[in-house]
């Protein structure tokens, strides 16, 4: 996920929170099943979730870095947008998922 927010380093102002946001998804997926959020985890579930949640982290790294090479302002709210994708998706799976078999 670093690769892409390299790259953009050429083409916009890169932050602290341009290198951060990708890892955000996996953590929070961990935080919210020790809260009790969601339903019982299981092997199956952490897989699954897990897998979900660090796919929209890279796809969302990827498609920011594509964006980067656009001048428009659609640029920025997107950008915005998927930054905290990575968030929006671990909450959604952790919310949604039943308990999947072992």
């Amino acid at each position: 996920m670093i690769v892409p927010i390299l790259l953009c380093r050429k083409r916009i102002k890169v932050t602290w929170w341009d290198y951060t946001f990708p890892y955000l998804g996996a953590p929070l997926w961990f935080v919210l099943r020790e809260i009790g959020f969601g339903d019982t985890v299981t092997i199956s579930n952490l897989l699954v979730e897990m897998f979900l949640v660090l796919m929209v982290s890279e796809l969302a790294s990827w498609i920011r870095y594509g964006l980067s090479f656009t001048q428009s302002r659609f640029w920025e709210r997107v950008s915005f947008v998927l930054t905290f994708s990575p968030i929006a998706t671990a909450i959604f799976v952790r919310w949604v998922m039943p308990e999947l078999p072992a």
